[in-house]
């Protein structure tokens, strides 16, 4: 039996500058990372077709969205027609953690979806935290997986998980869970009268010129809340 292929959708990943967006997408898409990676001016979008499932292959086109201006309109036209949303915060910086709620408050506001929206909530730089904090079980001591499990709970992110681009830590767990939220949602929103199953789901599609990545192929993720 052939892969089921859905129409590409759209995913934004946004955040303060020098949070490591750009490095990730690189990562997830590419394989690849550059310590000089340059700062993204206005917008960047790439493509990847990923077998989420046994039987799915989903296609996900990624928009690289800067942080330098949160307010800006172009910035608010590109969260339209997403199907879901990474905030990308930094182990070394608490300010990026407290902004994400400003970033989420913003693409829900933009949003078709709303608050429905899926948004997952990434800390990046996992590999410049010390082992001590690795390894911590405290909920109160920022860097720690329980201070990030906390915060994402009480602000509603849908999930979070700490990444390192660097050296490819859970990037490929992080881009599962978006996946897993928003066809979770697609089929909350297709049951109903008809009784569809997950096979008739469609994501959002959208037309843009776009970059063609290899496939990768997931196995497991990780949820925080």
């Amino acid at each position: 039996m052939s892969l089921k292929q859905d129409n590409i959708t759209k995913v934004i990943v946004v955040g303060m500058n020098s949070t490591g967006k750009t490095s990730i997408i690189r990562r997830y898409t590419w394989n690849q990372f550059n310590i000089y990676e340059q700062t993204t001016i206005g917008v960047q979008n790439n493509f990847k077709e990923v077998q989420h499932t046994m039987r799915r292959k989903v296609q996900l086109g990624i928009w690289d969205i800067t942080g330098q201006d949160k307010y800006n309109s172009m910035t608010k036209n590109f969260v339209r027609n997403s199907s879901g949303c990474i905030i990308v915060c930094d182990t070394q910086r608490e300010d990026s953690l407290k902004e994400s709620i400003v970033w989420k408050n913003l693409v829900q506001q933009e949003s078709e979806l709303g608050d429905k929206l899926p948004v997952v909530l990434a800390q990046n730089k996992y590999d410049l935290l010390p082992d001590s904090i690795k390894s911590s079980k405290q909920d109160d001591l920022f860097g720690t997986e329980g201070f990030l499990n906390k915060f994402a709970e009480k602000n509603n992110f849908c999930s979070c998980i700490q990444v390192s681009a660097q050296d490819g830590y859970q990037i490929e767990e992080l881009f599962s869970l978006l996946i897993d939220n928003i066809l979770q949602l697609q089929n909350d929103a297709d049951i109903g009268p008809t009784q569809k199953t997950e096979d008739s789901i469609s994501l959002s599609y959208y037309e843009s010129q776009i970059t063609k990545a290899p496939s990768v192929y997931h196995q497991k993720k990780k949820k925080c809340c």
